[in-house]
């Protein structure tokens, strides 16, 4: 057993596991129920303590899934060059099976912020797949570095092509367009306007923006009239 599912196995909780299995319910994996705060300092001094360890690790077929989450984790630390790191990127999407290790492995990928313009390219890529969950690595991609500084249109665009394949490719979908109604709100709201969208991802993005913050009352009253009821 390498050190790093050792460790893993030493840090169990068993109340979190109980908790953080009913959130993920795509999840195929036994859980070891290891809370994130310490899968992030478990990979954050993988690589200076147990360099070999490492590198043996995410080339592992993983039985948990806080494997899984520690390999996405470690990936972002791997190397300071986007080339290598989008190289053990694609090795491991084939590997992601389940929303939450998909979003944790973007939210760690800061390395994104600087190289847009190489990311939106393999984002492009990812969004053909046939595999759901690198689709939605792709959608979160774009939702978590492309609705600001990066935005054009064609991110809304490119998303809205892949609604009505998949329950957690479409959630993703709406909570992108949620966000951009936040965001880049005359941008996004044609696409309801339109009727762009699916009537899930249609009406879950209203919901979820109405829940939003971020959204003034009077917003929030008007994108009331636009949820579809057919």
């Amino acid at each position: 057993m390498n050190e790093l599912t050792k460790l893993l196995l030493e840090n169990q909780d068993l109340s979190y596991r109980e908790f953080h299995s009913k959130l993920i319910p795509d999840n195929t994996h036994p859980i070891i129920g290891v809370r994130v705060p310490v899968i992030k300092s478990i990979a954050k001094s993988a690589l200076k303590n147990l360099p070999t360890q490492t590198l043996d690790f995410i080339s592992e077929t993983h039985t948990f899934y806080d494997e899984f989450m520690l390999h996405a984790l470690i990936i972002n630390t791997l190397f300071l060059d986007v080339n290598k790191t989008f190289i053990e990127v694609e090795k491991f999407l084939p590997q992601v099976d389940n929303w939450a290790v998909c979003d944790s492995f973007v939210s760690s990928l800061k390395i994104i912020n600087k190289h847009p313009e190489f990311v939106l390219e393999k984002v492009k890529d990812y969004l053909k797949s046939s595999r759901p969950y690198t689709v939605r690595f792709g959608v979160v991609v774009l939702l978590n570095y492309f609705l600001d500084k990066n935005f054009s249109e064609e991110v809304l665009s490119l998303v809205s092509e892949r609604c009505g394949e998949h329950f957690y490719v479409d959630m993703a979908i709406a909570w992108l367009f949620s966000v951009a109604l936040v965001k880049q709100y005359d941008f996004a709201l044609p696409y309801l306007l339109n009727d762009k969208l699916t009537k899930f991802v249609h009406n879950k993005a209203i919901q979820k923006a109405i829940e939003s913050y971020r959204i003034d009352k009077d917003t929030k009253e008007y994108l009331k009239t636009l949820k579809r009821k057919a």
